[in-house]
């Protein structure tokens, strides 16, 4: 399983940070489709204040999940206009 780098931030503080491998990031990825399948996601209105729903998680690969949503849907619409403006989802 994935190990932890400790980073000295300074000021006494440290940060962490996972190794995770190929298999590890699979098995996560597995994991999410097979046991979870129903996350929320969070975008942005048009006023940028935040907007939540639930989707279901349909398929995985070494590329990331994926999910299905349909045109028309105000999620489908805020995606789309965050895609546009190179903004992903949360």
């Amino acid at each position: 399983m994935a190990g932890l780098n400790q980073t000295d931030t300074g000021g006494g503080g440290f940060r962490y940070s996972a190794c995770l491998t190929e298999r590890d990031i699979i098995q996560a990825l597995r994991y999410i489709v097979e046991q979870i399948y129903t996350v929320v996601a969070a975008t942005t209105d048009g006023n940028g204040e935040p907007v939540t729903c639930a989707i279901d998680i349909m398929d995985y690969d070494t590329d990331g999940l994926y999910f299905l949503t349909a045109k028309g849907k105000n999620f489908y619409n805020r995606l789309k206009k965050r895609g546009s403006q190179k903004e992903g989802i949360t």
